[in-house]
């Protein structure tokens, strides 16, 4: 399994900035809206592990539990910080930083 920073491919040094500019780039190339019907699969996962990457690491708390101790005490949660659960809704994600859930939308019309 790949890293977050690998998802977002982003060095560990990255800051909140470059974290929100890769999430950007990526979650647009890779919505499933985007791409061809017969490869949904392919980018509605990888759409889903730059989502939960993206979750992760813009949260200082949750990045510096998974760059300390990895994804699995991150899950496990900590004194100060309760278990990490992706609820599995990168939609959510997108819906919040963009504002929509289709930014192509008014393409559409």
């Amino acid at each position: 399994m790949s890293s977050f920073y690998a998802d977002l491919e982003i060095t560990a040094e990255a800051n909140t900035e470059q974290i929100a500019q890769a999430y950007r780039r990526l979650s647009l190339q890779l919505h499933p809206l985007r791409n061809p019907a017969d490869q949904q699969a392919f980018f509605t996962i990888r759409f889903c592990r730059v989502s939960q990457a993206y979750e992760v690491l813009s949260n200082p708390k949750t990045r510096a539990i998974y760059d300390k101790q990895g994804l699995e005490s991150l899950r496990n949660g900590t004194e100060t910080v309760p278990g990490y659960v992706f609820m599995g809704n990168p939609f959510r994600i997108f819906c919040s930083f963009f504002g929509s859930e289709n930014p192509w939308f008014d393409q559409l019309e």
